[in-house]
């Protein structure tokens, strides 16, 4: 009887070309944020079901984008887009994150460069009505989304893209949201710019035979 060997590989390593990562993986969202210094611009990016990765950078280039990244979550996973955001007013930029069932969740940010991470702190919750924000799937060429087999809940499925929008009141979180049925949606802050944001939704029920 012949005993087979399993073969041994070694430490994974990242690929590195001559001008810098070959790839940075499947990458969902990402965007830019100063926290390895005042005036960085460090590259945060999702990575799909794996998690956030920040590259220390202040010009983005091929030799700061060549290092290992800090890996910002724990547990993330799934398919993530993301806004950096000073939700607390204090200077200090946290995180708003989607997942593809249309639910928005403010990351909190915890401890310092280079040992920090990000806490998933919840939904984000309307102002006045107490109900979490979910941006339903709205398109009337397509009704709904295939189910694949079980995979995904039609009745909760619809990709979010936020961003940071700069748009009147200095201090104002103003969200621009894409979703992959097609459509932009508009979020005021509505807060005075000395707490944190308020968002007002419209309520809405979903259908229970779908969900």
């Amino acid at each position: 009887m012949t005993i087979e060997k399993p073969i041994v590989f070694g430490e994974r390593k990242h690929l590195i070309m001559d001008y810098g990562p070959v790839s940075f993986g499947m990458i969902i969202g990402g965007c830019f944020m100063s926290i390895s210094a005042k005036d960085s611009r460090d590259l945060v990016v999702s990575r799909i079901w794996d998690q956030l990765y920040l590259y220390a950078a202040k010009e983005i280039n091929d030799e700061e984008l060549s290092k290992k990244p800090i890996a910002l979550t724990k547990n993330l996973g799934g398919a993530r887009g993301l806004a950096a955001i000073d939700w607390k007013c204090n200077g200090i930029e946290d995180l708003i994150l989607t997942g593809r069932d249309g639910f928005i969740s403010y990351f909190e940010r915890k401890g310092e460069y280079p040992d920090l991470y990000f806490e998933d702190k919840g939904y984000v919750y309307d102002k006045d009505k107490e109900l979490p924000f979910n941006i339903p799937w709205e398109n009337s060429e397509l009704l709904e989304t295939d189910s694949l087999d079980g995979y995904s809940d039609p009745g909760f499925h619809n990709y979010l893209y936020p961003i940071y929008y700069k748009f009147g009141d200095a201090g104002a979180c103003n969200l621009i949201i894409g979703d992959s049925s097609g459509n932009l949606w508009w979020m005021p802050d509505l807060s005075n710019q000395f707490e944190k944001p308020r968002y007002e939704g419209t309520r809405y029920i979903k259908d229970k035979n779908k969900v």
